[in-house]
């Protein structure tokens, strides 16, 4: 895939590219299950072993797929996927359909305690099914995945 511009990494690429800049890195890409939309990764100091990362994803499904059912599905990673520090999952539930622009039904937060503890829950053999399981589902899918300071 090419990168959208010069400052945009394959995201098979962007955690090397963080180590050698230092600097935040966006990393803009679509049709990747593990990064679609747009992760923002943050600053990547040489010589720190962990930090605590952020993974949110937010999703619609289409017209005529059960919702509830692919949140259900996705809410069993928090007991079958290991490693995770926090986890929150949920339908949005406002008056409007959302503040923005309507389009984000449902989200998921966890917090894992490393890049690379991020990379083994979404390589996580269960991880890799169940969105298999609900991929056609899905009507889209936004990925921001940060260091928490």
């Amino acid at each position: 895939m090419k990168p959208l511009n010069k400052y945009a990494t394959p995201p098979w690429d962007w955690r090397r590219r963080m180590h050698e800049l230092h600097t935040p890195t966006f990393v803009l890409c679509q049709g990747h299950i593990g990064c679609a939309g747009i992760t923002v990764a943050s600053t990547y100091m040489k010589g720190m072993k962990t930090m605590t990362v952020r993974h949110i994803f937010l999703w619609s499904v289409k017209e005529g797929h059960d919702g509830d059912s692919v949140l259900k599905k996705l809410a069993a990673l928090e007991t079958e996927v290991p490693g995770l520090l926090g986890w929150s999952i949920g339908k949005h539930e406002g008056e409007n359909p959302n503040s923005s622009t309507g389009k984000w039904q449902y989200g998921l937060t966890c917090d894992v305690e490393s890049w690379e503890a991020l990379d083994a829950y979404q390589n996580h053999p269960t991880h890799n099914a169940i969105v298999q399981d609900v991929l056609d589902s899905y009507d889209d899918w936004l990925v921001v995945d940060y260091a928490l300071d």
